[in-house]
């Protein structure tokens, strides 16, 4: 929904001026309460597809997670769910 008025300024750019897609694929919120998708852990870490295995494998290794996450079954593509 666009504001009645006012308007929204990101680093000095009207979001308005922005389209839609372009600019939720610029920006993300970090919630303060983690949250899962249902779907893959790749799929949760890269929704966008913009990432190699490669790539997730060595961020995952950066927090400490790697070596975990490679004892899973199914690796980076083990299904996550909400509950």
């Amino acid at each position: 929904m666009e504001p009645a008025k006012g308007q929204i300024v990101i680093d000095g750019l009207n979001a308005l001026t922005v389209g839609l897609h372009e600019l939720r694929s610029k920006i993300s919120i970090i919630p303060q309460d983690p949250v899962l998708f249902t779907g893959t852990l790749r799929k949760n870490l890269d929704p966008f597809d913009n990432y190699k295995d490669e790539e997730i494998w060595n961020v995952l290794g950066q927090v400490h997670l790697a070596q975990e996450i490679k004892q899973l079954p199914a690796g980076i593509d083990i299904e996550v769910c909400c509950v």
